[in-house]
């Protein structure tokens, strides 16, 4: 295969979980097929991740606006930007593919993108979690949005198969077993499900050393992922501890902001054994050091703590968000995490959660041991062959890489 192949790599702006899976992807692929010259694009945190990991990347993605007001989406207003988004940023990334001329584009939950890249004749994939919302379950508050998602979705649905059928590779960052009724049976056709795909761990980070804390101490963690929605979680921890700390006097808690969270914009806390960090580039090593997580329900970090930490957890999700209520729910059903809805989400409420799992050891076992039921199919280097299948088809004189079959 010819060297330094170019890559044009778009990363959605919503949250950060996108950066960590694709640069997981990426490495992977430039150990599969040599090096390669990968440009990532994207916007506001999700780029500030990708400069910090110290990758070549270019802001050129706008952001979509995530309108979280007190933990709960306005999903009419996300919605309405993410449709105006796509179209924005496609117009862009046209000129972006047109002047770097790349042997291929990937698309981390940007499918506008792919559909350029293919109208332009360059080979493409789109890396995805999600497809299409579960019209039968009410999620959010909004009686409009409940009447048109129950009446429109299964007229849509068909029409939104289709154009995901357009898209020249489709690699699905999970089982199919999260998908529901005939989303599964065609994604068994049509997308290359790859298991979820999350970062290695390096060991490298005494947490308990650098937090001051010895190994008798519970140490809860409590993280919102990259965009400011999780303020509310944050908030609610903040007073939950001193509730905490009074049952349970060997708790320590270690609040992790993210990129778009200032401290100055929390209530203050004078309770001994409590922390707080801004950013930690390695929250893998954090996790896997605690004895409970807390966290919103992004797809990546949950992902991580089953794979990765398998310590229990209680996933607090943003209300009337359809995706990160699917994903606590699994959580749940497999186990390892336990769910406090948004408007059941008390100060009072998330102390019990954190004290009944703390001193009861049984029950957390018993979720530790479910996180290991979690099956890992090295999701990254499955998703990394799919690629370079793509790329080989700009080299005919090398020997084509052949793509694993569909995890059924």
């Amino acid at each position: 295969m010819n060297q330094r192949q170019k890559v044009l790599w778009a990363v959605s702006t919503i949250g950060t979980g996108h950066v960590y899976r694709s640069v997981a992807i990426s490495e992977e692929l430039a150990r599969l097929v040599g090096p390669l010259d990968i440009i990532f694009v994207s916007g506001a945190a999700a780029y500030e991740v990708l400069r910090a990991e110290r990758l070549k990347c270019l802001e050129g993605l706008i952001p979509v606006k995530v309108p979280v007001r007190d933990g709960y989406l306005n999903t009419m207003a996300f919605v309405r930007d993410w449709i105006s988004k796509e179209e924005q940023n496609a117009g862009m990334f046209y000129q972006l593919v047109n002047h770097y001329q790349p042997s291929l584009v990937v698309a981390d939950e940007l499918p506008s993108l792919t559909s350029v890249a293919h109208g332009l004749g360059v080979p493409s994939a789109l890396v995805t979690d999600f497809f299409f919302i579960e019209t039968t379950k009410p999620f959010t508050r909004n009686l409009l949005f409940n009447t048109l998602l129950a009446v429109v979705g299964p007229l849509v649905q068909p029409l939104v198969r289709h154009g995901y059928e357009q898209i020249e590779r489709i690699i699905f960052a999970d089982h199919l077993t999260r998908l529901h009724g005939r989303w599964r049976e065609w994604a068994k056709r049509h997308a290359q499900a790859v298991g979820p795909i999350v970062r290695p761990r390096k060991g490298t980070v005494d947490v308990r050393g650098e937090l001051g804390i010895d190994p008798n101490q519970r140490l809860i963690i409590v993280t919102v992922g990259g965009s400011a929605a999780g303020t509310y979680l944050l908030e609610t921890a903040i007073r939950a501890f001193p509730q905490i700390k009074a049952a349970v006097p060997e708790a320590a808690m270690l609040l992790v902001l993210g990129p778009s969270i200032s401290q100055r914009a929390l209530p203050p806390v004078s309770t001994p054994g409590f922390f707080v960090r801004q950013h930690v580039p390695d929250l893998i090593e954090y996790l896997a050091a605690c004895d409970l997580a807390v966290c919103t329900s992004g797809h990546s970090t949950l992902n991580e703590i089953a794979l990765r930490a398998r310590v229990p957890t209680i996933t607090c999700p943003i209300g009337n968000h359809w995706e990160q209520i699917g994903n606590a729910l699994q959580a749940q059903k497999v186990g390892y995490a336990r769910m406090i809805e948004r408007h059941k989400l008390t100060p009072a409420g998330l102390a019990q959660e954190v004290v009944t799992i703390l001193t009861n050891r049984s029950l957390s076992e018993q979720m530790s041991r479910a996180a290991h039921s979690v099956v890992e199919l090295d999701g990254a280097s499955r998703a990394a062959v799919a690629l370079a299948s793509l790329l080989a088809r700009r080299d005919q004189t090398e020997e084509r890489i052949t793509v694993p079959p569909v995890y059924l």
